[in-house]
């Protein structure tokens, strides 16, 4: 008789019943990507039974490795809302190194230049700089970066020695807060919308200071209105894992989206595609408002208590994003 597989890591998983549609909070260590963190956890899932070899998972905006702090994982259905976690506003903290810029704009790149004087500074000066990066910016992201460029990753031309022009675009920075860490070295806290390049802002505060500028520690603080004090500790000894994972349901990364009650039968003609279940939708909230929808927005469509899925408002009407029905039934 054959001996039956054991796991390759034993963790405990609270919220099992969201493991085809929902998303765990991991705090990111210094040092792996955000790839092998998702990797490192789908196969933990797999080998214990609560995922099965066709659920994808994805996370909702990556971590250099250098980068610690909150990392969205996502599961099975709710991947289709990576767009969602990307673009939720973050909050970071960290360090600028000044006197000198790299070609990353962070500490692992190769110095740029000659090194500077490091001006004397102080709280009014610093606070004047950051004003300057409040508000509705322009930001030219980092050369050595994810975007692509013709179909190509702007870091793989870099890295082959070509030239990349990536052009400046508009980003929110809604707080900016600057102390004096040591005499060339600035601490640092960002509230930002998704899509800013927090090493660019290093770079260019230090462009402004007049001495260049890089980053040398980063920590995600928060990615919507989620912090990573909820998020689980990743364990660097053996496995690599934290010591339990929590599963939380894929409705609660929308938690400002209305919701509109549908009857179980257009639940069911979603889940076969029939988008003509559509028509005259939505209806009627839990109080027997209407309700009102505009392009773009999402919302959450229910049966009774239980959120079944997620349409957007669009020029036609209403459009498909996610359909999960009863997760509860997903394992079944």
């Amino acid at each position: 008789m054959m001996n039956q597989k054991k796991p390759t890591v034993d963790f405990s998983v609270k919220g099992k019943e969201h493991a085809e549609a929902g998303f765990i909070f991991v705090d990111k260590p210094d040092g792996p990507t955000s790839a092998t963190i998702v990797s490192k956890l789908k196969r933990a899932l797999l080998d214990n039974g609560v995922t099965s070899k066709h659920t994808k998972i994805g996370h909702g905006g990556t971590l250099d490795p250098m980068a610690t702090g909150l990392l969205v994982v996502l599961l099975g259905r709710a991947t289709r809302l990576a767009d969602y976690a990307l673009h939720a506003g973050k909050s970071y903290s960290g360090l600028i190194k000044l006197g000198f810029s790299t070609d990353t704009d962070d500490i692992t790149g190769a110095q740029v230049g000659e090194s500077c004087t490091v001006p004397a500074l102080n709280g009014a000066i610093l606070t004047a700089v950051a004003k300057k990066f409040t508000g509705t910016i322009m930001q030219r992201p980092p050369v050595f970066s994810a975007l692509k460029i013709a179909g190509q990753r702007a870091y793989d031309l870099a890295r082959a020695g070509k030239s990349v022009e990536l052009a400046e675009r508009e980003v929110t920075i809604a707080e900016c807060k600057l102390e004096l860490y040591s005499p060339n070295e600035i601490k640092f806290f960002i509230q930002s919308s998704g899509g800013t390049y927090i090493r660019s802002l290093a770079r260019d505060i230090g462009a402004e200071l007049g001495c260049g500028g890089t980053l040398s520690t980063l920590r995600r603080e928060s990615s919507g209105r989620f912090l990573v004090d909820e998020a689980m500790p990743w364990r660097e000894a053996e496995s690599g894992l934290p010591s339990e994972a929590r599963i939380q349901p894929w409705w609660e990364l929308l938690p400002e989206a209305k919701r509109f009650l549908v009857d179980a039968d257009v639940s069911d003609r979603l889940a076969a595609g029939d988008q003509r279940a559509f028509l005259g939708l939505p209806g009627r909230d839990k109080a027997g408002r209407d309700i009102n929808y505009v392009n773009g927005e999402l919302m959450i469509y229910c049966v009774g208590d239980r959120p079944h899925g997620v349409v957007r408002g669009c020029a036609r009407g209403l459009e498909l994003v996610l359909h999960v029905g009863d997760a509860r039934q997903l394992k079944a």
